[in-house]
């Protein structure tokens, strides 16, 4: 499988601008975008969006809802340093930042952000952490 291609970095960047790049890409030329969030409601199984709804604002037809659950997601976003200090912490793992906006070698259409990236201390081999907490 073909790696990644980087389209841009995030750090810095407004909540609203990483939204637009996240919906169209940072040129604005990706006419719909998946990413990791938005596979639950693909599935079906997200208790905040239906796949209907989805659809809807990935062809343009409603703005996305505002989020009920905004303060969990602040909470997560808060604690993502904490829980990848911690998995740092017992792995004995080397964790660092990673702000690009990925794009899917192979699927133009399919974005995402990394919380983390770590290095395993054994073998040198590179992972992606995902950083959640229960309250997002």
């Amino acid at each position: 499988m073909a790696a990644p291609i980087l389209l841009c970095d995030t750090a810095g960047m407004s909540n609203d601008r990483w939204l637009e790049c996240r919906m169209y890409g940072p040129k604005g030329d990706i006419p719909y975008t998946i990413g990791g969030s938005d596979v639950a409601a693909i599935f079906g199984v997200s208790p905040w969006t239906t796949p209907l709804e989805l659809w809807m604002v990935k062809k343009g037809r409603m703005k996305p809802p505002k989020k009920a659950n905004a303060d969990q997601l602040q909470m997560g976003h808060l604690l993502e340093p904490i829980a990848a200090y911690w998995y740092a912490h017992k792995s004995g793992n080397h964790v660092y930042e990673d702000t690009g906006l990925y794009q899917h070698a192979d699927h133009p259409y399919a974005l995402a952000n990394f919380d983390r990236r770590f290095e395993r201390t054994t073998d040198g081999e590179p992972g992606i952490l995902e950083c959640s907490a229960t309250c997002s």
